[in-house]
């Protein structure tokens, strides 16, 4: 029998948000963007992976198309 569910928003029991915001600093700077702590909580947090990585492509004034975004995306965890 369930006798209990636990959900983790994050911050909550865990903190992962430094561990995102140093994977999207690494792909903002292979394509020569800067991304410091503060303009990821202002402007990117609460984005799915690929509309970051879309945002950071508009920043850089690339092309955003949805191979690029893949790769970059697929990239990150790396």
């Amino acid at each position: 029998m369930l006798k209990a569910i636990v959900f983790d928003f994050d911050g909550v029991i865990a903190d992962s948000e430094p561990l995102h915001y140093d994977a999207f600093r690494w792909v903002a700077e292979s394509i020569g963007v800067r991304l410091d702590y503060a303009i990821y909580t202002d402007e990117l947090i609460g984005y799915d992976d690929r509309d970051v990585v879309r945002t950071l492509l508009a920043k850089a004034g690339r092309v955003a198309d949805e191979r690029r975004v893949s790769t970059l995306v697929e990239d990150k965890g790396r």
